[in-house]
């Protein structure tokens, strides 16, 4: 027999047996979920690493001040190599109102802290320099709303970076006291000032929001202060926040740090080593699962199969058929299956990707998350699914086969 001939026996034989039709579709349903959990490891990994790279809170060191020294111990850090700038943690970040408000946006911006030396790359426009006042870089992907915190963001609502450049906006902000017993917090007056955007940075580079802006650190102390006019804690109760120029310099300078006698030293973001070995472990148990139902179906379900065809595998034996020819014709018929599930599951998995990656978790992409299938998922799966299956098939099939004819025809 050629090899066309054993292929369509063998697709006859899939149609027509039942049996042999379930465990195509019970490989195909393992072959998907041994994708799907590499699929979000990969994922998860990459997210990780993306983040400690790319996200400037892995750059921030935390800091408690020193508080019997007059400047509380801040040109000391700034003496210390590898560090761009120091500054009171409460000046980090600041929401405001703004004009972007419409029908479709609230118009809510974060003003993040920045100086002359430390921004993001500029797309569009310039930086900072020293003397910028009333100056803003913004997102080229600007969608000044709320729903920034949620991932609950709307394509058509995103302001287009051509209109972005050079345009002034006017900020609101109150100044905010507690009351006579200390108790809630009411709004006091009201503030309006105008900036300018400057230039344009890709925040999903750095992993930021589509809200967030960065400004002069004059400016943002100067918002902040006036928001909190009666706050005389300043430094007392508040850590400094130390950037660093890389992320690799972290530890050099964490040591560095602690060596000059400060307290509580620590990354401002750092990974969930628990969650990582909780995900970790999943994974492991996930993946041992599916590898073990495998190899338990091909030593089980394809077993009784193939001992239940003993009886033809006599008979053809009897009339002339050699072991060889029967080995190869229940070998291919079984890869047959194992490649069909391969090949279907791996179009699930695309299509069921790509629904999720456009629907469920599209606005992932806005902020640097960007979700992929890494080739090496197939191959993984074409290991297991294929190969793996294939070769504990194989040893069913020789143990039927080498059977005496005897033996086989009595079996039925």
């Amino acid at each position: 027999m050629r090899i066309n001939d054993y292929i369509k026996k063998s697709m006859i034989d899939i149609i027509r047996n039942r049996k042999k039709l379930y465990l195509l579709i019970i490989i195909t349903f393992c072959s998907l979920i041994f994708m799907f959990v590499i699929l979000f490891k990969f994922n998860f990994n990459q997210y990780i690493k993306d983040n400690i790279n790319n996200n400037l809170g892995f750059r921030i060191l935390e800091v408690s001040p020193k508080l019997e020294v007059a400047d509380l111990g801040k040109n000391e850090l700034l003496s210390i190599e590898h560090i761009l700038d120091v500054y009171n943690s409460k000046y980090n970040s600041k929401i405001v109102e703004s004009s972007f408000k419409s029908s479709k946006l609230d118009g809510t911006i974060e003003f993040l802290y920045g100086t002359a030396t430390t921004y993001p790359n500029i797309v569009l426009g310039r930086g900072f320099k020293e003397g910028d006042s009333k100056v803003a870089i913004c997102p080229q992907n600007f969608y000044p709303d709320e729903s920034v915190y949620q991932l609950k963001l709307k394509e058509e609502n995103f302001i287009s970076e051509d209109s972005l450049l050079n345009k002034k906006f006017t900020i609101k902000y109150y100044e905010m006291n507690f009351d006579s017993d200390n108790n809630n917090l009411v709004t006091g007056r009201e503030y309006n000032e105008d900036y300018e955007i400057i230039g344009l940075y890709d925040n999903k580079q750095i992993m930021n929001l589509n809200n967030q802006c960065y400004i002069m650190s004059d400016d943002i102390i100067s918002i902040i202060d006036k928001v909190n006019p009666n706050n005389d804690m300043e430094f007392n109760n508040t850590n400094f926040y130390v950037l660093i120029d890389s992320v690799d310099n972290i530890d050099y300078v964490m040591n560095k740090i602690k060596n000059k006698n400060f307290s509580n030293v620590y990354q401002k973001n750092s990974i969930d080593e628990n969650l990582v070995d909780m995900v970790d472990i999943s994974y492991i148990v996930l993946i041992t699962i599916v590898i073990l139902t495998i190899i338990i179906l091909d030593l089980a379900y394809v077993k009784k199969i193939i001992i239940n065809d003993s009886h033809i595998i006599g008979l053809l034996r009897a009339i002339g058929y050699n072991k060889k020819t029967l080995k190869k014709m229940y070998f291919i018929e079984f890869l047959i299956i194992n490649i069909i599930a391969y090949l279907i599951s791996i179009f699930l998995l695309v299509i069921l990707f790509s629904i999720l990656k456009t629907s469920l978790l599209s606005n992932m992409a806005y902020i640097g998350i960007n979700l992929t299938i890494s080739p090496l998922i197939f191959i993984l799966n074409f290991i297991i699914i294929v190969l793996l299956s294939s070769f504990v098939t194989t040893i069913n099939i020789n143990k039927v086969c080498n059977c005496r004819i005897i033996e086989l025809v009595g079996s039925e």
